[in-house]
């Protein structure tokens, strides 16, 4: 906290978080700059105060060439720069959950934690990079399982190669949705890849866009 007194205002208390325990003055005062900035100061300023109300324990790191290192420093004050400007409730992460069900494969988490790992576990499953909440129903130009030619998102493209079926049932005693679902990875001839989803069974069984692969 940086108690700012101003001549005509009083005290303004300007508080900072940070990602990690952090002892850098540098740092420290760079988070300062935006509430500074905010703050208004129309007769000057004659006392400053800085204070930390929380404190923890740090870790002294001996200066190496490991990029990983830096990597992890840069998010910390990407972390500590988003959560001073919108709340640290705000900067999420996805954390994996064991689970068969695509969207139930994650939690999204505050990404400063303390009861979480913030290492990533990939799923053993292979997923899309971006997973549709509701998945986009393409149009089929020509029938085959998967479609050998379809319009999605007013482009048309042709199925190259297919992987699949992958056959999901659901969890009987808690979802809505009884329908079971098969997965298709699908490369197109146009160099997309997509994660192509389709509900056995039925009489006249629709095609949708469930995700996208990188």
């Amino acid at each position: 906290t940086l108690t700012v007194r101003c001549v005509d205002t009083g005290d303004h208390n300007l508080i900072v978080g940070f990602a990690r325990p952090i002892s850098q003055p540098d740092l420290i005062l760079q988070q300062f700059t935006y509430p500074l900035d905010k703050l208004k100061i129309e007769f000057g300023a004659d006392w400053f105060r800085l204070a930390a109300d929380h404190i923890n324990s740090t870790i002294q790191r001996q200066t190496t060439f490991d990029k990983d290192a830096y990597k992890s420093e840069n998010v910390d004050r990407i972390v500590s720069t988003l959560g001073n400007r919108i709340g640290f409730d705000h900067v999420r992460k996805f954390e994996a959950r064991n689970n068969h069900l695509p969207e139930d494969e994650f939690n999204c988490v505050e990404i400063v934690d303390k009861n979480t790992d913030p290492v990533w576990t990939r799923s053993p499953r292979k997923r899309p990079l971006r997973l549709y909440k509701i998945p986009e129903r393409l149009h089929v130009s020509e029938p085959g399982r998967p479609p050998k030619c379809f319009e999605w998102r007013r482009q048309s493209y042709r199925t190259k190669s297919t992987s699949g079926p992958e056959r999901l049932t659901p969890r009987w005693q808690r979802e809505d949705d009884l329908r079971t679902r098969d997965y298709w990875r699908v490369q197109t001839a146009e160099g997309l890849r997509l994660w192509l989803l389709t509900y056995p069974g039925e009489k006249d069984p629709h095609w949708f866009v469930a995700g996208r692969f990188p």
